[in-house]
């Protein structure tokens, strides 16, 4: 049994206080010492339950009770008989129900005390979930927990009395035993039955109060729900072990949903990283504890631990499907290989182990098993434990494929902590079923890499020996007898495994196929075998031998199964495109809308439908647990369906249900996730991505796939097939007609670059999957009708035009005869005819050259549309098969005829985009590399015409792990990415051509031999991040002195800096640790100079600073009456050039020379002005005397010239006025003095400047 508490029960509070209150008021049942009589006779060992098909309900059918299935039959004898009711909840698969059945249904006096006194009824919660929500309700409001095996007592009108979950047959320990409640429930019955029945109209008119749902007349706050659901989960969250609270554990899918979900909303927030680090803690530490199962595959039901080590060993079909969404989105936003890993562990369980012939999924595994054939008694955990002596015995004499050197035993034993007494605490045992028995649960990544050391190997080697010890290991395990199996068939739960499996496909492309398959197959099982007479059911079964069988009156489905199923739907929709299942979805959401809707107050689904009087409370689903709630889901559903169908009714309908659930949401947002995810995306409007084009044409589906491989929540995509225009969305959409000659709604001209920009930023953070010019490839289908109209249609009109007008003989009229006056006006016209379709064409060549980017334009004429079909299907297929036995973790085998053991990586260079800052530089460069993988090598027929395939990205790989050493990888300031992952190719002999861009923060160091010169070398050291010299060498492709193994794309450089143009690369071997040094790694270095752009630094600096000098002479020339023009020209260039020196860079030597060179000139000309003006003030007087102007015309002095009405006369500052005629002989002996020094400046200053100029010039090219 498993007890829970729930603190998210807060509608049982009030049923809770109803209970309290009626026992207070002696209503209670109690102990008392009278006891029924038993009657001799005794019931042979069959019960009703005998013709039933639920594998739970067999297991009971052979238990001395006299069971009833949940039915009229049962109710109708309790009545008769005025019997109370005994309600027996559980699942075939649930271990304390197996105890309970053993302890007390299989005592004899324990079932005739039942048959004597009670009608006895047996449910399998999966069959009937409506009848399980009503009892745990009541359950967990008289004692605050629930489980199964549940067990209520009702009166004949099915009204709760009271009730628990697991019972012991006899009173122990201070806990009363079955037989003894048994004893005391009947005798109050037969003594104060009006009273017990009061009690439980009363009981039930509680619950029935407490599910009354009222709707909210305003939406709840989407955006400070989510916050709030995050700050409780972050709260919770184990930052040592990820999931959430203490024992037990559960993989709650809702709850990292919702944070994968936060963390592509909210990014690039501080709370957004955060989410995502839960997540990847979680992920890792779940798929290397114990309740991930290392050798069978898949994942067990909770961990009764903290740290995720002892599992309750029961396996669950909804977990299975839930988990293997969440690892696939996870993947698809990530890249990590443990993720891809962990979609491929849980396909393969499913596919292995739960799945039907015809393709329908069964419920689950049970955690007890016989530990041999011959044992008499199950026992939990028998099938996935181990012993110490078992492991030594399975391992200890089994090689390794990889390292025959390696004892498979000690690895064992060091990775998965297995210890000859067993590593199961006590804690955690508290039976001593698992006493002596080793559950594997892997160290982590350090310690792995630890024992790879110890052991002298990589850690990818310890991978592959790990392998090869778990495939002994299984083969080994299939000889003990497997645990039962819950074969039964539910829709509900096989919805939520082809939601799964859908985004498997989407997220691992080598294994698209495979998942797709199945998703497809699960679907056609529902289809075909849980329809009956136009309606869902809730599930089919199979019998002896294989066949699917159905019971006699079928149960249908409740709402969870509708809302899952539309779910998985609309998921095969996005991956398959067939419009059937969007018309199937449509036709099961009206359908669910009749038979579930609270129409009293349209605030959300109840489970069941109305009218099926066995259910006293219709009971709505309010809190997303194990399973997804049912209205979260069809909320979400609503929402998907609303824009597909554009249709308002269903977007009203999920308000409704937001709506209904607002009160919930703002008082405990954190019990309902996934409604959180629908509510949010309501209120930010999801996006829709329509894809036009041919279904088959190989570009559209490589579109299809980019768009697959992102996590794009509350997306919808929709594909319009441009050879069909009988499409059902056609006829239920009238939107989507305006876009069948455009690639995104609302945009009539698309521009492939932009439309590039907006995937890029809009799109979730992870890998890419298309380069530029694949993208570009890909619009281009989708525009071609739509091009080939607008631009061929003006050319053709023009072309047109102009041939009308030759016919004619009207054009061009510049080559006809010599015309006369008549003939003039004839050409003018002609002329002026001519130009519209010269213009024209010229407007229709500009539209083409503008409209598309030249990716689009430089189109080669390909193989045909057959070709290339045959071609992409044999493309598949090699992928297929390459993969099918592929370890990335594996580093591929050296040939046979190789004189080394390493693998040779050929690594060559592009630099895209260098920006300097003040003491490094930022380098994004595409990393290109060359390596043989003969496992990868394939075989294809030559008319194929295939020779090469290139590599989905999201395939993992072997690779390198190339890293720069001494640099920082980071995430740049220019708006891409760290570390992606561009195209991979791999050749038919299996060869790896890869191309990855990188980031780099780099130091530079200046270099020179004059200070007037600039110069800045870069070294990018390149390493293995993981592998030695023993496993991987570098080379520089096409090494010096033959061709340098860098490329410099155009526009290199950015920045405020200096700009500097390359100059030369170096390639070799890091010169410290050298390519072949023993018990290294190999390194291989490439230093880039870089000098000053000389070019660039005439335009930039030099010509602005000679005109600012030279207007500082502007006072030279000008009259003495500009006192103002001539003061500012002479300041404003000296405070200009000072400010630029002030905010130049430190390194910048070459342009703080040339700077304070000018700053010299235009402080020499300020000095020179003011010893000018020393001499001068200007006052007015009138006429000169004949000698006073015969003074002032010196041959230089043509500037202090005036006219003779008025004139200037200057004096020194120094005398007073004394005298007129004084004063003017002293202003011009004055005058002539400062005139000689401004004559010397106008010749000295450009000189002197010009030498400097030519003297810089000279140093910065030359030296």
């Amino acid at each position: 049994m498993f007890m829970f508490n729930d603190p998210f029960s807060y509608d049982f509070m009030f049923i809770f206080s109803k209970i309290e209150r009626l026992y207070k008021r002696g209503s209670r049942i109690c102990v008392t010492n009278s006891y029924s009589t038993m009657s001799s006779s005794t019931k042979p060992f069959t019960n009703k339950l005998a013709a039933e098909k639920s594998p739970y309900l067999l297991q009971h059918s052979t238990n001395p009770v006299d069971w009833f299935p949940w039915g009229d039959e049962a109710f109708k004898k309790a009545k008769e008989m005025n019997r109370p009711i005994f309600l027996s909840v559980g699942y075939s698969t649930c271990h304390w129900c197996h105890v309970m059945e053993h302890e007390s249904f299989e005592d004899k006096s324990i079932g005739r005390l039942l048959n004597e006194n009670f009608v006895s009824i047996k449910v399998d919660r999966e069959e009937r979930p409506d009848v399980d929500k009503l009892y745990m309700s009541f359950i967990q409001s008289l004692t605050g927990g629930g489980g199964w095996p549940m067990s209520v007592f009702l009166t004949p009108d099915l009204e709760p009395i009271t009730g628990g979950t697991y019972f012991p047959p006899q009173d122990s320990m201070g806990r009363l035993g079955f037989s003894t409640i048994l004893h005391m429930i009947s005798d109050k019955w037969r003594n104060n039955q009006q009273q017990v029945k009061e009690q439980g109209r009363e009981l039930a008119e509680a619950i029935r109060e407490s599910v009354q749902h009222a709707k909210s007349s305003q939406l709840p706050m989407a955006d400070t729900a989510v916050e709030e659901c995050y700050a409780r989960l972050s709260r919770q969250f184990d930052k040592e072990n990820g999931g959430f609270g203490s024992a037990p554990k559960f993989p709650k899918a809702v709850d990292l949903d919702f944070l994968l979900y936060f963390s592509i909303v909210k990014k690039p927030s501080e709370e957004a990283t955060m989410a995502l680090k839960m997540l990847r803690v979680t992920f890792e530490k779940l798929f290397a504890g114990g309740i991930h199962d290392h050798v069978g595959k898949g994942f067990h039901r909770y961990s009764v631990d903290s740290v995720w080590h002892v599992p309750h060993f029961e396996k669950m079909l909804y977990d299975q499907g839930q988990l293997l969404r969440s690892y696939a989105n996870f993947y698809k936003v990530t890249g990590e290989a443990v993720a891809a890993e962990a979609v491929c562990d849980i396909a393969d369980y499913i596919a292995l182990n739960l799945t039907h012939p015809l393709g329908g999924l069964f419920c689950a595994e049970d955690a007890d098993s016989l530990p041999t054939a011959e044992s008499a008694k199950k026992r939990e955990g028998a099938f996935c434990v181990w012993s110490f002596g078992e492991v030594e015995r399975v391992l200890g004499d089994r090689p390794s494929r990889h390292n025959e050197n390696v004892c498979l035993n000690e690895l064992v034993c060091s990775v998965f902590n297995v210890k000859q007494e067993g590593n199961v605490p006590g804690l955690a045992d508290p039976h001593g079923a698992l006493r002596g028995q080793n559950v594997l649960h892997r160290v982590d990544e350090c310690e792995i890499s630890k024992i790879a050391a110890e052991n002298k190997m990589t850690v990818e080697q310890l991978k592959r020996c790990i392998e090869d010890a778990k495939r002994f290991l299984a083969e080994e395990r299939a000889k003990r007898p497997r645990p039962h199996l819950d074969d039964k068939i539910l829709t509900a739960w096989n919805a939520l495994a082809i939601s799964g499996f859908c985004a498997a496909a989407q997220a691992i492309p080598y294994r698209a196929a495979d998942f797709k398959e199945r998703a497809e197959k699960a679907v056609a099982f529902i289809r075909c075998h849980l329809m009956f007479e136009g309606e869902l059911l809730r599930s089919a079964y199979v019998d002896n031998v294989g066949q699917i069988v159905q019971i006699k009156d079928p149960i249908k489905a409740f709402a969870d199964d509708y809302a899952f199923l539309i779910e998985a739907l609309l998921s095969l929709y996005s991956l398959n495109f067939d419009e059937s299942l969007i018309e199937w979805a449509q036709q099961l959401q009206l359908k669910m809308d009749e038979l579930f809707w609270d129409d009293s107050s349209n605030s959300g689904y109840f489970m069941s439908r109305a009218g099926d009087p066995s259910i006293i409370v219709r009971m709505q689903d309010e809190q997303d647990g194990a399973e997804p709630c049912t209205n979260s889901v069809a909320a979400s559903n609503l929402i998907c369906l609303g824009f597909l169908l554009d249709s308002a009714d269903f977007r009203q309908r999920a308000n409704d249900c937001f709506a209904g659930a607002t009160q919930r949401i703002e008082r405990y947002p954190y019990i309902m996730p996934r409604m959180l995810i629908a509510l949010h995306s309501a209120a930010h409007p999801p996006f829709q991505i329509i894809v036009v084009g041919q279904s088959t044409d190989e570009m559209t589906q490589k579109m299809l796939k980019a768009i697959h491989s992102k996590f794009l929540p509350m997306g919808t995509l929709i594909f319009i097939d441009k050879d069909r225009s009988d499409q059902w969305l056609y006829r239920h959409n009238s939107h989507l007609a305006d876009y069948a000659c455009v690639y995104t709604p609302g945009q009539p001209s698309v521009n492939c670059k932009s439309v590039w920009r907006n995937y890029e930023e809009n799109t979730s953070d992870g890998h890419h999957f298309l380069n530029y010019e694949d993208f570009c490839h890909s619009v281009r289908l989708t525009m071609r009708a739509h091009s080939t109209a607008v631009v061929l249609l003006p050319f053709l009109l023009s072309l047109g035009w102009m041939l009308l007008l030759f016919q004619r003989g009207l054009c061009p009229s510049h080559l006809s005869s010599p015309l006369n006056g008549e003939q003039i006006s004839e050409r003018t016209f002609n002329d002026k005819m001519s130009r519209f379709p010269f213009l024209l064409l010229i407007f229709s060549t500009l539209y083409c050259f503008t409209r598309f980017p030249p990716c689009l334009a430089a189109q080669t004429s390909g193989p045909s549309k057959q070709q290339r079909s045959r071609q992409i299907h044999a493309q598949s297929q090699i992928l297929s098969n390459l993969f099918t036995n592929y370890d990335p973790n594996q580093r591929p085998p050296v040939r046979e005829l190789a004189n080394h053991p390493s693998i040779i990586v050929t690594t060559s260079l592009v630099l895209n985009r260098v920006i300097w800052h003040t003491h490094s530089a930022e380098v994004d460069l595409n990393l290109h590399q060359d390596w043989e993988d003969s496992r990868l090598a394939f075989d294809v027929d030559p008319r194929e015409d295939v020779h090469e395939v290139l590599l989905p990205t999201n395939v993992v790989v072997w690779r390198p792990n190339t890293f720069f050493v001494g640099a920082q990888e980071q995430a740049p300031s220019m708006g891409t990415r760290a570390v992606q992952v561009g195209r991979s190719v791999i050749e038919q002999s299996g060869f790896m051509r890869s191309d990855e861009r990188r980031t780099l923060r780099v130091n530079f160091q200046s270099d020179g031999a004059f200070p007037v010169r600039d110069k800045r070398n870069i070294r990018l050291a390149i390493s293995s991040a993981s592998y030695p010299i023993e496993d991987v060498v570098y080379l520089w492709a096409n090494s010096p002195p033959l061709i340098q193994p860098i490329q410099v794309a155009d526009n290199l450089y950015e920045g405020s800096d200096a700009q500097y143009v390359f100059e030369e690369a170096e390639a070799g071997d890091c010169p410290i640790l050298g390519n072949l040094t023993a018990n290294s790694f190999s390194c291989i270095e490439l230093i880039v100079r870089f000098r000053a752009d000389v070019g660039r630094g005439f335009l930039s600096s030099l010509v602005p600073g000679s005109l600012l000098v030279l207007i500082s002479w502007f006072h030279f020339w000008v009259h003495s009456s500009w006192s103002v023009p001539r003061t500012l020209s002479a300041a404003i260039p000296l405070l200009v050039f000072v400010c630029v020196l002030l905010l130049l860079p430190i390194e910048s030597c070459a342009l703080r020379i040339w700077f304070l060179l000018c700053t010299v000139f235009t402080l020499l000309s300020l000095v020179e002005y003011f010893l000018v003006i020393r001499h001068y003030t200007t006052v007015t007087t009138g006429p000169l005397s004949p000698l006073e102007q015969q003074n002032n015309q010196h041959p230089d002095n043509e500037r202090k010239a005036s006219p003779t009405t008025t004139t200037t006369v200057v004096v020194t500052q120094d005398e007073p006025l004394i005298q007129h005629g004084e004063t003017a002989t002293m202003a011009g002996h004055a005058g002539w003095h400062s005139n000689k020094l401004d004559v010397v400046s106008r010749v000295a200053f450009p000189i002197a400047f010009l030498l400097a100029t030519c003297i810089y010039v000279l140093f910065h090219l030359y030296l």
